[in-house]
C-alpha cells in the first residue's frame, strides 16, 4: 500500500508506471482515491488537501 498526500492522480499514475515491478510485468497497481471522513487525532495536524 502506498499512501500519497498532496499529489494528483495523474502524478501517481506516472510514478507507479515507472516502478520496476510494473515495468517488468511482475506487479500492477490499483489506485483508489479516498476522502477520509474521520482522522485519528495523531494525524490531525497534517494539512488538509486543497479542493
Amino acid at each position: 500500500m502506498i499512501i500519497a498526500h498532496g499529489v494528483d492522480r495523474s502524478a501517481i499514475e506516472q510514478i507507479t508506471a515507472q516502478d520496476p515491478f510494473v515495468v517488468n510485468g511482475v506487479a500492477e497497481y490499483t489506485i483508489t482515491t479516498i476522502t477520509p471522513g474521520r482522522v485519528h487525532p495523531a494525524l490531525d495536524s497534517l494539512p488538509a488537501p486543497a479542493c
